[in-house]
């Protein structure tokens, strides 16, 4: 056994409640975490294994000419005197929601 010294008091005081509170904190965050990443890992492989293969909605090329313009959905606000030009690449658009109808069969099969 090791002979107490000056250099290490800790060693031989009990650990404070705190401490030990702080411990069991921090294994109980940890055994959190790990139940929540076993859960999520074990709900999506289900889910994707009761999901068919989605049949590709898109099965020619676009033709630029052929492109038709939904009357109604746009906002009165989408003028050219409020137009700012270009914007870069990657400009994020947080805010845009793109809201499209699948074809009734799909949709069918998703209620159900």
């Amino acid at each position: 056994m090791l002979e107490p010294t000056m250099l290490e008091p800790t060693m031989l005081e009990p650990m404070s409640r705190a401490s030990k509170s702080g411990h069991t904190l921090i294994a109980t965050m940890v055994a959190v975490v790990f139940v929540a990443l076993g859960l999520e890992i074990a709900f999506e492989t289900s889910a994707r294994a009761q999901t068919p293969p989605a049949r590709p909605m898109i099965t020619q090329a676009i033709v630029e000419a052929n492109l038709a313009r939904l009357f109604g959905n746009v906002r009165p606000e989408a003028v050219a005197a409020n137009d700012r030009g270009r914007v870069t690449d990657n400009f994020s658009m947080e805010h845009m929601l793109l809201q499209l109808k699948r074809p009734p069969a799909q949709e069918q099969a998703s209620v159900s």
